[in-house]
């Protein structure tokens, strides 16, 4: 589509004067943004039964159950695999949604995974600490190491826990 739009740029001076450059710049701007709205309206109705996930950010240590398939043919089954990790980054949206989980594997290696947030193999994910981080995205933990890649907790009070101390 950019390759047209460049080459509709290049002929602007061959539309009529009662159309003009500007005039015909709206109205594909208008029907680009129609298109995603109907888009996004579709691909909400579809997500609509779909289990929502936990509130997690970036920063936030979880844990990710992933249906794994194990075998073929009549003697396949599916077998739970947690992922447990820090969340790098978490894409919103509505069918293109997802979001990076990074764990130190052993060795010391790196290992991150990228998981589609309406995917059917994931069977659930649970929050294990809140990360306190002043960035969306965490890729700046990939070159540091040790306690150089920690992330201090946000500490959020549980309801029970602050009836508890008022007594």
């Amino acid at each position: 589509m950019v390759v047209s739009l460049q080459a509709k740029c290049n002929r602007k001076k061959q539309l009529t004067a009662d159309k003009s450059w500007s005039y015909y710049c709206a109205c594909l701007i208008h029907v680009v943004t129609m298109n995603a709205q109907i888009i996004t309206s579709f691909e909400k109705k579809i997500f609509a039964d779909h289990t929502p996930l936990p509130d997690f950010r970036a920063g936030d240590t979880v844990r990710v159950y992933y249906k794994l398939k194990e075998g073929s043919g009549a003697k396949s089954r599916f077998r739970l695999q947690p992922f447990e990790g820090v969340v790098l980054r978490r894409r919103r949206g509505t069918a293109g949604s997802s979001f990076t989980v990074r764990k130190i594997s052993a060795g010391g290696i790196g290992v991150e995974r990228v998981f589609p947030c309406y995917s059917t193999y994931i069977d659930k994910i649970t929050v294990l600490h809140r990360g306190k981080v002043r960035r969306a995205r965490l890729y700046y933990l990939r070159q540091r190491s040790g306690k150089a890649a920690r992330i201090k907790s946000r500490y959020i009070e549980d309801a029970r826990k602050s009836t508890a101390r008022k007594t």
